[in-house]
C-alpha cells in the first residue's frame, strides 16, 4: 500500500516517477553502527537487541517491527564466530544472532557493523 498518495497523471510521467521513488525511499533503511558484541561461549548462540538509544547507535532509529533486514559484520570478525539471524522484534533496535563454531569462547572485539533493511 502506497503512503504517498498516487498521482492522477498517465504512467511514466515525472510527477509519478517522482512519487514511486519517494515511496522507495521512505522504505528504505541502512547504515553503519559501532557494536561490541558479548562472550559467545563455545558452541552455543547468544542473541542480543541493541537499540538506537545504545551508544553509537543512533542509526537504527527508524527501523519498523518485522522489516527484512540483514547486517554485515566487521572484516575483523573473529574466526568461528557466525552471524546466525537477525531480526527487528521492536521499532528501533536490532537483534542479532551470533553462533560460536569452536571448542572454545569467543570474545568478539568492537567493530563496524553495517545494516539494511526494507519495510515490507
Amino acid at each position: 500500500m502506497w503512503t504517498v498518495a498516487k498521482p492522477l497523471e498517465k504512467a511514466g510521467s515525472d510527477r509519478e516517477l517522482h512519487a514511486f521513488a519517494r515511496e522507495v525511499f521512505t522504505r528504505l533503511k541502512g547504515g553503519t553502527f559501532v557494536w561490541d558484541p558479548p562472550n559467545v561461549p563455545a558452541g552455543v548462540t547468544v542473541d542480543t537487541t541493541i537499540s538506537a538509544t545504545d551508544t553509537d547507535c543512533e542509526q537504527l532509529e527508524g527501523l519498523r517491527a518485522g522489516m527484512a533486514i540483514t547486517v554485515t559484520p566487521p572484516s575483523t570478525l573473529e574466526s568461528g564466530v557466525v552471524v546466525g539471524a537477525c531480526w527487528v522484534a521492536a521499532d528501533d533496535t536490532l537483534t542479532i544472532r551470533l553462533a560460536n563454531a569452536t571448542a572454545a569462547g569467543i570474545n568478539p572485539a568492537s567493530g563496524t557493523w553495517a545494516f539494511a533493511g526494507t519495510v515490507i
